[in-house]
């Protein structure tokens, strides 16, 4: 894939993720996170597909925004992605809220000819 038409995927994706996050639109992370997700936390801790949803559900994690800046997209042979950024999050976790801005990598893979959103992690900058 040429760089271009990678970073347009990239943003279309990761965009489509702070939608569903922000929105509350569970139905659509769903779809958007892959079965074997592993999303880490920059405060040392990780979810599965179903802990992050069910914490995400009950409103333990409740995302008010969700801007990332991509800095590099590298492709994973023909159905895989890393993205490598910073991202500012607002969030209320377990009823506290946060803003938490964070260097990140996330990996995208196509599963069945659908992107789906495979692995998280971030690392507090402030």
């Amino acid at each position: 894939m040429k760089n271009n038409e990678l970073n347009l995927l990239a943003t279309s994706l990761e965009r489509s993720r702070e939608k569903a996050m922000t929105s509350g639109d569970s139905a659509l992370l769903h779809e958007l996170l892959s079965e074997e997700l592993y999303y880490g936390h920059s405060g040392g801790y990780a979810d599965t597909k179903e802990s992050f949803l069910r914490k995400f559900d009950a409103g333990q994690y409740a995302y008010a925004a969700v801007n990332t800046k991509i800095n590099q997209v590298s492709e994973i042979g023909e159905e895989g992605l890393v993205i490598s950024g910073e991202v500012e999050i607002t969030v209320t976790l377990y009823g506290e809220q946060k803003i938490m801005r964070s260097i990140y990598l996330a990996v995208w893979r196509s599963e069945e000819g659908t992107w789906r959103f495979l692995s998280h992690q971030t690392a507090l900058i402030s």
